[in-house]
C-alpha cells in the first residue's frame, strides 16, 4: 500500500509541469493582484473589470474551443496550441506588471490582462486535459491527482519568494517551464486514437448523450462555482481575503487530491459527484444560513471554504472528463470545453450578482442579505434539479401512494349467453406464479444466441463480467464490453447498445486483451466462463 502511494507520487515531467501550472494560475484566477501586486492596485473600480474580463474570457474560451471541435472536426484547433495559450497568458502578465508603473493606464491595461490571462488559462487547462485523456487511464489519473498534491506545495513555495521578485519570474521562468513541459507530452499523444478522430456531426446523438447524461454533476459543481463567483464579488471590498482564499483553497486541493489518492490506491474508488453534492449541500447551506448571526470576519473564512470546494469540484471535472473521452470515445476537448464552459459560466453569473449586491445597499437592501438569500435559492434549486428523475416521479406519481379514482361505467343490461359447448371448452388461467413456472426456462448451454427470456443465463454472465472486473482491475465500461461480447454481440451491436464509435469499441478490446494477458474473443469468453457462479 505504502509502495503503491509512492509510486503514484513519484514526479514526473507530467506531473510536476501540471503542478506548476495550477500553482501559477492560482496566483492569477483569484488575482495575483492580491498576494504580488502593490494595494494601489487593488481599488474597487480595477478589481471588478479585471476579474469580469478574466472570467468572462475564460468560459468563453471552453465553450468556443469545444464548438469548433464539434464544427469543424479539427483535431488541433488553430487557437488550441502550446505556443499560443503561452503567448496570451505571458502578454496577460505583462499587462498585469505594466499596470503597476503605468497607473494613469491601469484599467484598460489590467482589463487586457483579464482577457489574455482568462483565454490562456483556458487553453492550458484545455491542452493539459488532452494529453491527460490520450493516456492510459492509470496514467492520466495519476498525472492529475498527484499534480494537485505538488501544485499546493509549490504554491506555498512561492510566499518564501520576495513579493516584488515573483510578479516577474511567473512570465519569464515559471511559464516557460510548464509551457516546455505541456510542449514535450503533447508530443506523445497519439492523434489516430478514436477520441481524436471521430466526427461529432456523423454521431451527434452520442455527444447529446454526453450532455444529458452529465447534466445533473454539471449543475451540481455549477451550483458551487456560483457560490464562489458570489464570494469573489464580495471579496472585492476587502483585498486582504485573497492571500486567505488562495491558501485555503490550495491546501481543501492538497486535502482532497490526498484523500483520493489514498483510497484509489487502496482499494479503488467509484465517485457519484451528484451523490457528494447532497452531502455537501446540507452544510454549505447552513454556512450561508448563518451568515447575518455571523460576525464580519466570518465571511472571510466562508469565502475561503468554498472557494477549496469550487478548486476540488474543479479536478474532479477534469476526472470525469478524461474518463468519458475514453470511454465513450469522444474529444476530450469537447467534453471538457462543454461541461466546464457550463460550471465557469455559473461562476460568472455569481460574480454579477455579487456585484449587484453593492447596488442594492443604495436601495437601503443589505448587500450580505441579498446575495445570501440569492446563494440559497440557487442552491436549493440546483439541488432539486440535480437529484431528482423527473421522468421516474413523472411516472410514480399515479402508481406509488396513490388515491385510486375508478372511472364509472354503465352496468350491463343483459349477462353475456354461454353454452354448455364454451364451458366445456374453457380452460381455467393459471396463476401469474404457476404460469411462469410453466414456461420452459432458457437453455442455457447456448452462449451463441442470447434470449431474453434466459434470465439466469444472463445474470450468470454479468455476475462473471463483475468477477474479471474485480480481479483484473478493468473499468466499468470495459466490464460492460466484457458482457456484452460473451452475450455474443458483434462490434456493430455493442456500438449500437453503448452509443460509441465502433473504432471506441476496438480500442477498448485492445486495452481489454492487453489486462487481461490475452489475444483472441474466443479466449476472452473463455476466461468469463471459468468463472463458477451460482
Amino acid at each position: 500500500m505504502r509502495n503503491s502511494i509512492e509510486q503514484a507520487l513519484r514526479p514526473s515531467v507530467a506531473i510536476l509541469g501540471f503542478a506548476l501550472f495550477l500553482a501559477i494560475n492560482a496566483a492569477s484566477v483569484w488575482g495575483g493582484v492580491f498576494p504580488f501586486l502593490p494595494l494601489e492596485n487593488q481599488t474597487h473600480e480595477l478589481l471588478f473589470w479585471f476579474y469580469f474580463a478574466q472570467s468572462v474570457s475564460f468560459f468563453a474560451m471552453f465553450l468556443i474551443c469545444a464548438r469548433l471541435v464539434y464544427v469543424s472536426h479539427v483535431q488541433r484547433p488553430f487557437m488550441l496550441t502550446t505556443s499560443g495559450a503561452s503567448t496570451s497568458y505571458g502578454l496577460g502578465w505583462i499587462c498585469l506588471i505594466a499596470s503597476i508603473y503605468a497607473y494613469d493606464f491601469a484599467l484598460p491595461l489590467l482589463i487586457a490582462a483579464g482577457v489574455l490571462l482568462g483565454s490562456g488559462a483556458a487553453e492550458f487547462y484545455l491542452l493539459w486535459q488532452r494529453y491527460f485523456a490520450s493516456t492510459e487511464p492509470d496514467q492520466g489519473t495519476r498525472a492529475m491527482i498527484a499534480g494537485a498534491v505538488y501544485a499546493a506545495i509549490i504554491y506555498a513555495a512561492l510566499y518564501l519568494i520576495p513579493r516584488a521578485v515573483t510578479a516577474f519570474l511567473i512570465p519569464v521562468v515559471f511559464l516557460p517551464l510548464f509551457g516546455l513541459a505541456l510542449t514535450l507530452k503533447n508530443r506523445e499523444i497519439d492523434f489516430a486514437q478514436p477520441m481524436f478522430m471521430d466526427s461529432p456531426r456523423e454521431n451527434r446523438r452520442v455527444y447529446a448523450r454526453l450532455i444529458r447524461g452529465t447534466m445533473r454533476a454539471t449543475l451540481a459543481i455549477g451550483a458551487l462555482a456560483f457560490c464562489a463567483g458570489i464570494m469573489r464579488a464580495l471579496a472585492i471590498d476587502n483585498p486582504s481575503i485573497g492571500s486567505l482564499v488562495n491558501i485555503l483553497s490550495m491546501l481543501g486541493m492538497l486535502a482532497a487530491a490526498s484523500v483520493l489518492l489514498y483510497f484509489w490506491r487502496a482499494r479503488g474508488l467509484n465517485l457519484s459527484i451528484t451523490r457528494l453534492y447532497r452531502v455537501v449541500f446540507p452544510l454549505v447551506i447552513t454556512a450561508l444560513v448563518i451568515v447575518p448571526l455571523c460576525p464580519e470576519g466570518y465571511m472571510r473564512w466562508l469565502a475561503a471554504g468554498l472557494y477549496a470546494l469550487y478548486a476540488i469540484a474543479t479536478l474532479l471535472v477534469m476526472l470525469q472528463t478524461a474518463q468519458i473521452a475514453r470511454d465513450q470515445g469522444i474529444h476530450p476537448v469537447y467534453a471538457f470545453g462543454s461541461i466546464g464552459g457550463i460550471v465557469y459560466a455559473m461562476h460568472d453569473m455569481g460574480f454579477l450578482i455579487g456585484s449587484a449586491g453593492d447596488q442594492m445597499a443604495l436601495s437601503g437592501t443589505d448587500p450580505i442579505i441579498f446575495t445570501t438569500v440569492v446563494t440559497i435559492y440557487l442552491l436549493a434549486l440546483m439541488f432539486f434539479v440535480s437529484t431528482i428523475d423527473f421522468k421516474k416521479e413523472q411516472a410514480d406519481m399515479f402508481s406509488d401512494d396513490h388515491i385510486e379514482l375508478i372511472t364509472p361505467r354503465a352496468p350491463r343490461l343483459q349477462a353475456p349467453q354461454t353454452t354448455s359447448q364454451d364451458v366445456e371448452q374453457e380452460t381455467p388461467a393459471l396463476p401469474p406464479v404457476e404460469q411462469a413456472k410453466a414456461e420452459p426456462a432458457g437453455d442455457l448451454s447456448d452462449f451463441s444466441q442470447p434470449s431474453t427470456t434466459s434470465n439466469g443465463w444472463r445474470d450468470r454472465i454479468d455476475k462473471q463480467a463483475k468477477l474479471l472486473q474485480r480481479d483484473f482491475g478493468l473499468s466499468n465500461r470495459e466490464a460492460e464490453v466484457v458482457k456484452l461480447v460473451c452475450q455474443g454481440n458483434t462490434v456493430p451491436s455493442i456500438s449500437e447498445q453503448l452509443y460509441i464509435s465502433e473504432n471506441t469499441v476496438r480500442t477498448h478490446m485492445k486495452r481489454l486483451y492487453a489486462k487481461l494477458g490475452i489475444h483472441k474473443k474466443q479466449e476472452l469468453i473463455d476466461l468469463a466462463h471459468s468463472y463458477k457462479t451460482r
